[in-house]
């Protein structure tokens, strides 16, 4: 019998890729793709009349210097993660996880896009802006009590559920749902001392190498507080649009360390601060160059909703609500389905790979 390749997978032409997965996702089709540092993402189409009817599969990106057991381990570590945060509305998770042709698949549902594809809308107004920064909170907040520290947040690590996408609602800006995704580099620097992630993201600790926490993820939010709220002007004055569509030779430029160790030396400076007096003493206190010094998750999520109180009674009423209703659906407990599904691909990739004993204790850090 023919022996496949260890690549067998990622051999076969994209669209037998697809295929294969729709058929493993029970859906109709495969239809575009996507990709990131760490992983590929195949979109899937389950139909007309299904809800919902766009869901995705995300599996290891191949890289040649990575063996196969080694990008498995490593996508099954983030997946441990991810599912470890279940439930909350403003966290991804996935729904079913599988592995094929030794390479482990994750299934997920597909939301309306990501952050960065929000920030520039000159239709969403300054309500839904602060509505979305408070819920953000939130879910970061539900991930730090679960020990998960994320060291690559960003906007394009966010995701965007438009509720008005699947319900009946009064036109407004407060609809669109943020959830935390992508947990690759999550606990990264406590696990094997590796602190990196995107560089216009990157809190002082993480160039520092020192401890990262919840501290860290307060400075990111400043960050992404003041780009949303200016429509897309990080804190250093530079428009952010080139770094989030990848366009040279900009995106290129927002890649140098050299630039961002700089701008941390010298503390962070904002260069034009918000208008907004009240945003900006609170963007300023996001960046503090000292953790001790920023704010913790609650208290920003405290400070945004007066402020949201103070331009809108009926706004503020409208994400109380909606707070209230995700701390009532925070599930404390695990979802024992997604558990034993993780397990068995625990068990699997164990399996597969259980004569190659060289690739079996994965290096996180590259």
């Amino acid at each position: 019998m023919t022996k496949l390749s260890p690549d067998a997978f990622y051999e076969l032409p994209a669209h037998l890729r697809g295929q294969l997965l729709a058929f493993w996702g029970k859906a109709q089709k495969a239809a575009d793709t996507s990709s990131g540092f760490s992983g590929e993402i195949v979109f899937l189409d389950n139909g007309c009349g299904v809800f919902p009817r766009l869901t995705c599969a995300k599996f290891p990106r191949w890289r040649k210097e990575l063996s196969p057991a080694i990008r498995a381990e490593r996508f099954l570590r983030e997946i441990k993660l991810q599912a470890a945060a279940h439930y909350h509305p403003n966290v991804h998770w996935p729904f079913d996880v599988v592995l094929i042709l030794g390479v482990p698949i994750a299934f997920f549902r597909r939301w309306e896009g990501d952050l960065s594809d929000f920030i520039e809308d000159p239709h969403w107004g300054d309500l839904g802006r602060i509505s979305l920064i408070i819920q953000l909170t939130a879910g970061l907040a539900h991930c730090h009590a679960r020990g998960l520290v994320h060291q690559d947040l960003k906007p394009q690590n966010v995701f965007v559920r438009d509720l008005q996408s699947s319900f009946s609602l009064p036109p407004t800006d407060l609809w669109l749902r943020p959830l935390v995704a992508d947990f690759g580099s999550v606990n990264l620097a406590a696990d094997v001392g590796e602190f990196t992630g995107s560089r216009p993201y990157m809190a002082p600790e993480q160039w520092h190498k020192a401890e990262l926490g919840e501290w860290t993820s307060v400075f990111v939010l400043g960050i992404m507080l003041h780009e949303i709220m200016s429509r897309g002007v990080h804190p250093t004055g530079e428009r952010s649009s080139d770094w989030h569509h990848q366009n040279n030779p900009g995106f290129n430029r927002w890649q140098q360390n050299k630039r961002w160790r700089r701008w941390v030396g010298e503390g962070c400076p904002i260069a034009q601060p918000l208008p907004e007096h009240d945003l900006a003493d609170l963007v300023a206190a996001c960046l503090a160059p000292s953790p001790a010094d920023r704010p913790s998750l609650r208290e920003v999520q405290a400070a945004l909703l007066h402020l949201l109180h103070h331009r809108s009674p009926t706004a503020g009423q409208q994400v109380n609500l909606f707070l209230g209703v995700a701390e009532s659906q925070s599930a404390a407990e695990e979802w024992q389905y997604l558990k034993g599904r993780v397990e068995g691909l625990e068990r699997a990739i164990n399996d597969h790979y259980s004569q190659n004993t060289e690739d079996s204790s994965p290096d996180l850090s590259a």
